[in-house]
């Protein structure tokens, strides 16, 4: 704990003055770094050392000493030396320094060296502090003293810990040692503090989170396999670059003239811009999203300089359409909810599915992207309405989440929310109702999701509202029945089926849930049954209603938590905690949604109501100013 020292680490004030290496929370990763305050004289230089405990080391291996560093700021720069030797002074030292910097500006950097002792034994590595007087403050920390390694490949057997030995075989990487991160694996590294390696080579679908922290000494390769164009208007992704600077032009990702798709989208016209006709882009943009198709299957790389910094973007909006096309930049997937977005942008994300063309979309709870992650490589669709609005991305939006490009919405989902699947073979669309008591029956941009319509030959379900199509809509809840417009479209002809999911995730659990086919006049329950029918590719947009029942789960107000409501016999009582000094109305219902009593209270602490109804179960709301509760009470 700050500023004490790691108790096996040796200090030693050679100077002999008034101040001496401690440890602050001013640290490169948490919680806190080696720190050597300036001397207030103004005239007495720094000369203060570090040393790591003891380490056995063998004799005639090289070890690799990786460590981070800085200084308080860039016009009082600061000097580090490193060294070693058999004891934890500086008289014990070899006297030839294996890292030594004399102009160390603000901002933290990656050092390292490296040293071969010629027996074995017990060794010390040390950091000699050598300021000018009058300098400000200097500061240290991950180090790290590993055997140098020619490559390593990680594991993940163990954890996500980078640093963890057993994530890697044969050990850990210095900054000398090639590294490689396979696909396929459970866990991927997550870098909290400085790592360094010589080469660094992911495999298409792998993952690092914490790319702010690595340091790459010698090349990149971020492989990206894409897979081959089908016809049908199926296998377009969105690609996007984890690398600043890649040229597009002679790159694995060049489009062959005739057979393969590039495209940038336009904002301002709403166009897709061809790589041979209209496209202007050299490079790829850094935060930028691209639509390519391949044929045959792409086993493409990227290569360059890691995207490790934040990456803000402005979002075009032209006559009323904000669309714009946006790309992760990171090595590993980001999270939509993480990301910073300015006030006019919409909730709402949208990415494509290449295997069948259609856009999976996030509200920021429910939807096709599980959890919200847009996977590496990947571009992204958002709205803004207004101009002047931007995205930013960071470091610290990035996650390990499910990789590659095809995304599944989990089944049950939040609470109050409904998954209507459509299937056609192989194929498979969803539209999620989500009811919730911050939506409207408008279009509420924070919450909804509009259909965005891909090109594929599956069908695409909706919800359709006040002429508006969504893949996402959210409700607000009602009490009793509330109906809503269901259609499709699609390119073939022939037998389809509509089920749902997420019935068991109502907090209520009286909810019904019937799909009214229009064309045949079926009506199913779609809580305990699917619907198969035959279809022709038009006619199916206004073909179906959905029919709710029993809408009467909310969640409860916390400024209501004091408020209890009981039943004893025929009789609702509500008690508060304290005299309400708001108005209160009551309303309640049976489990068919059928509202068996309303009105309002009068000011008590314990008011009465008595039913006339036959016994059974019944929900009772009370709503006052501060908001809503609802209970469950048995009539006897």
């Amino acid at each position: 704990t700050a500023p004490a020292f790691p108790a096996c680490m040796t200090v030693e004030n050679t100077n002999a003055d008034a101040f001496e290496w401690k440890t602050s929370t001013t640290a490169n990763s948490t919680p806190n770094a080696a720190t050597m305050e300036y001397n207030f004289d103004g005239t007495t230089p720094m000369d203060d050392w570090f040393s790591t405990e003891g380490l056995a080391l063998t004799g005639g291996t090289t070890y690799n000493v990786s460590f981070a560093y800085a200084g308080k700021d860039a016009s009082y720069p600061e000097k580090l030396a490193v060294d070693w030797g058999t004891a934890a002074d500086a008289a014990s030292m070899s006297g030839t320094p294996i890292f030594d910097n004399n102009d160390i500006q603000g901002g933290w950097y990656s050092g390292n060296g490296s040293f071969t002792p010629a027996t074995t034994g017990t060794y010390y590595v040390g950091f000699h502090g050598y300021s000018d007087a009058n300098m400000w403050n200097l500061y240290v920390d991950d180090v790290k003293v590993l055997e140098e390694l020619a490559s390593t490949t990680w594991t993940g057997t163990v954890d996500n810990d980078w640093d963890t030995p057993g994530n890697w075989n044969p050990g850990l990487p210095s900054s000398v040692t090639d590294v490689t991160i396979p696909t396929g694996l459970t866990n991927y590294p997550t870098l909290s503090g400085n790592g360094e390696c010589k080469d660094f080579t992911m495999q298409s679908d792998a993952s690092l989170v914490g790319v702010n922290y690595l340091t790459v000494n010698g090349t990149t390769s971020i492989a990206r396999s894409i897979d081959g164009y089908t016809g049908g208007g199926d296998g377009f992704h969105f690609l996007s670059a984890p690398v600043s600077g890649f040229t597009i032009a002679g790159s694995d990702f060049e489009p062959a003239s005739g057979t393969d798709d590039f495209f940038a989208w336009d904002q301002a016209t709403g166009m897709w811009l061809n790589f041979y006709e209209g496209l202007t882009d050299t490079e790829f943009g850094v935060g930028t999203g691209y639509l390519v198709a391949y044929s045959p299957t792409n086993p493409g790389s990227f290569s360059g300089d890691l995207n490790a910094s934040s990456v803000t973007k402005s979002l075009g909006y032209t006559s009323e359409e904000g669309w714009n096309l946006l790309g992760n930049p990171y090595i590993s997937a980001i999270d939509w909810d993480l990301i910073t977005k300015s006030a006019s942008v919409y909730g709402a994300v949208y990415v494509i599915d290449g295997l069948d063309n259609t856009y999976k979309p996030w509200n920021g709870s429910t939807g096709d992207l599980t959890d919200g992650h847009i996977p590496i490589n990947n571009g992204f669709f958002v709205r803004a309405d207004a101009t002047g609005q931007s995205v930013t991305m960071d470091p610290d939006d990035q996650v390990h989440g499910v990789q590659g490009f095809l995304k599944n919405g989990n089944d049950e989902g939040p609470a109050n929310t409904l998954k209507v699947s459509i299937t056609h073979g192989d194929f498979v669309n969803n539209a999620y109702i989500q009811f919730r008591p911050d939506a409207s029956l408008d279009f509420d941009k924070a919450i909804d999701a509009y259909k965005l319509y891909g090109t594929g030959a599956g069908p695409q379900l909706f919800t359709r509202q006040s002429a508006i199509d969504y893949s996402i809509n959210c409700v607000p809840f009602s009490s009793g029945q509330f109906d809503l417009n269901m259609g499709f479209v699609t390119k073939t002809s022939g037998s389809y089926t509509i089920s749902s999911t997420g019935v068991n995730t109502f907090q209520d659990g009286n909810f019904e849930v019937y799909l009214e086919d229009l064309k045949t006049g079926n009506l199913t329950n779609l809580a305990t049954k699917q619907y198969t029918f035959s279809a022709e590719t038009v006619g199916n947009e206004d073909r179906f209603v959905l029919h709710f029942n029993g809408i009467t789960t909310v969640w409860d107000s916390p400024e209501l938590d004091g408020v209890k409501i009981y039943a004893s016999r025929n009789t609702v009582y509500i008690s508060f905690d304290r005299l309400p000094q708001e108005v209160s109305y009551v309303e309640i219902f049976n489990l068919f949604g059928q509202q068996v009593y309303s009105g309002q209270l009068a000011p008590s602490t314990l008011s009465n109501i008595r039913l006339n109804e036959k016994p059974g179960m019944f929900i009772v709301k009370l709503r006052t100013e501060s908001g809503l509760k609802t209970q469950k009470v048995m009539i006897n």
